[in-house]
């Protein structure tokens, strides 16, 4: 047994150790490492809510007030999707398009909404 023992460590484990350690190695450097930024819209519990009549959307104790948007009049009864991020921050989107965005408190998040509505207007 022992002599079967010496045998496996010097033969197979010789072997697999170059031969996996190169494979590894070349996979790794393929690899590149992922910010949590581009994570955040995975990680985050999504709902999907209705606008009331007023254009606000009622999150838990929070009424999020959707600010006044250039391509819609109005989003009332219409269903939007408010996704909390790990962070505790939310966001109203209607489609591929960010309508609002709130910290954990709920309180509106200006300057990323000033930002994101120049970038849409550029888009355009």
């Amino acid at each position: 047994m022992a002599a079967l023992l010496a045998l496996y460590k010097r033969c197979f484990i010789g072997w697999s150790a170059k031969h996996f350690h190169s494979h590894y190695q070349r996979l790794h450097a393929r690899l590149c490492p992922i910010s949590l930024r581009h994570t955040r819209p995975f990680f985050c519990e999504k709902h999907e809510l209705v606008v009331g009549l007023d254009n606000t959307v009622r999150f838990e104790a929070m009424v999020l007030q959707i600010p006044e948007q250039e391509l819609r009049y109005s989003y009332s009864r219409t269903h939007v999707q408010v996704p909390r991020y790990v962070d505790g921050a939310l966001s109203v989107w209607h489609g591929p398009r960010c309508l609002a965005r709130f910290d954990a408190k709920g309180k509106s998040d200006t300057a990323q909404q000033a930002w994101s509505g120049q970038a849409q207007r550029m888009a355009a």
